[in-house]
């Protein structure tokens, strides 16, 4: 048995560090990947042939794997410590959402139907958006809750106005640049405000 209110505060911040650790690991996931391909490059010219990816690359692909893994289990805590409250809906839309983008990410990865892991991921993607929607006007929530939530939704939003300025011939690459770092922002702002909330609730739950 967990009690109610310890689960929440748990699960949020492994939400938040799962969330750090992601988004700094694709981060430098990024980088070793440019570092990667320029290496091919030269070493083709040399007239040598590339190993495959660097051991940065390999470590830094892990942290978003781990650091998404945390991030996953923290929903899953979240939606049941909401159990049974009129919040659970959209704690469950959370946690279908980042599942489907779990799924989506290893999908994506399979050659031939990477394309079935990218649809994956978009549908998690709205599903996550409607969850935050929900969330950000709950009156049942902690208020940093909330005020976590709609800074998130607003995070996802401009995140899909990126993509669509990404579309810009010339522009397109740097607006969406300048977007992705707003969103991450956003991003950071929203769960670092969720992960200090406190949720009122002295019962306890079966963890399953």
């Amino acid at each position: 048995m967990e009690n109610t209110t310890s689960l929440w505060k748990s699960s949020v911040q492994k939400a938040f560090y799962g969330f750090i650790a992601f988004t700094v690991g694709g981060f430098l996931s990024g980088i070793a990947s440019a570092v990667d391909r320029a290496s091919s490059v030269a070493s083709f010219m040399d007239g040598e042939l590339s190993l495959g990816p660097s051991l940065f690359s390999i470590i830094a692909s892990l942290v978003v794997i781990a650091g998404y893994v945390y991030y996953f289990l923290g929903i899953n805590g979240m939606k049941k410590s909401l159990a049974g409250t009129p919040d659970f809906p959209a704690a469950n839309n959370l946690y279908l959402g980042v599942l489907l983008g779990l799924i989506g990410s290893v999908v994506a990865l399979i050659p031939f139907i990477g394309f079935l892991g990218t649809l994956s991921s978009f549908v998690g993607f709205i599903f996550m958006m409607i969850a935050f929607n929900k969330m950000k006007v709950s009156t049942t929530l902690p208020a940093l809750a909330v005020s976590g939530s709609s800074k998130l939704f607003v995070s996802m939003l401009l995140a899909l106005i990126g993509g669509v300025l990404g579309l810009i011939p010339i522009a397109g690459g740097i607006l969406e640049a300048i977007m992705s770092i707003i969103v991450l922002i956003f991003g950071f702002m929203g769960w670092s405000a969720i992960s200090r909330s406190e949720l009122q609730g002295p019962s306890s739950i079966d963890q399953q």
